[in-house]
């Protein structure tokens, strides 16, 4: 197997990592110590990821474009972590993103950028 495959999962040396929801925004590996937490969010219609998104590029050829999203996330909930301050290579694919035990109508959306 090459850099880029694995016949094994996780590849041999990493190990799998749960990150939660934080306070103030933030993602940590931290399990949390409380037994339930909440953020309201009122959604906000006119947030966008622009016209040469993931969704348009497909249907019109256009290059996958996120410009800065800085001015956007002020309209959104997001959670982050810090900026890492080595080179980085995320391999994989979330496994579960959230869990909502009251309404499975409610969902979040994981970006990595």
């Amino acid at each position: 197997m090459n850099g880029k495959q694995t016949a094994v999962w996780p590849p041999d040396g990493f190990e799998m990592q749960r990150w939660y929801f934080g306070a103030g925004g933030g993602l940590t590996p931290d399990a949390p110590t409380a037994a339930m937490g909440m953020d309201e969010y009122a959604v906000d219609f006119t947030a966008s990821t622009g016209s040469q998104n993931r969704w348009f590029s497909g249907l019109g050829g256009v290059p996958i474009r996120y410009v800065n999203r800085a001015e956007q996330d002020q309209r959104l909930l997001i959670y982050q972590t810090p900026a890492t301050t080595t080179d980085l290579e995320l391999t994989g694919h979330p496994d579960r993103v959230t869990e909502d035990r009251l309404d499975p109508h409610r969902w979040s959306v994981l970006r990595l950028s």
